[in-house]
């Protein structure tokens, strides 16, 4: 089943609203590189990933502003994707089909401290 905005909001303070959102893919490693789909979201106080919902598995990543080194597009020959530097570790997003990336990207740049 796929995530949606509620699921994201379930997530969030009541303080907190979403900003931008792209539906995308999480590359992670179980086993070997998998692509996770899911929502990218980022709100006024962290970057969260919900991920689709699978029989046994959910996947639910959170990024505060401050922990975040680097949020950039990085291109491929034929696609584009999205890496994150978070506390010295590397979260690559791929796969991007709805939503303004550039929004979202602008968006997480601009509460990076």
């Amino acid at each position: 089943m796929q995530a949606s905005m509620n699921d994201i909001r379930q997530h969030l303070d009541p303080d907190d609203e979403v900003i931008a959102c792209i539906r995308c893919s999480i590359k992670i490693f179980i086993y070997n590189f998998n692509p996770r789909p899911g929502l990218l979201a980022a709100t006024k106080q962290q970057l969260i990933f919900i991920g689709d919902r699978l029989p046994g598995e959910t996947i639910k990543e959170t990024f505060d502003y401050e922990d975040i080194e680097e949020f950039s597009r990085r291109r491929r020959l034929f696609t584009h994707i999205l890496v994150l530097r978070h506390q010295h570790d590397i979260t690559k997003f791929c796969r991007m089909t709805t939503g303004s990336v550039d929004l979202l990207i602008d968006t997480v740049q601009s509460r990076m401290s």
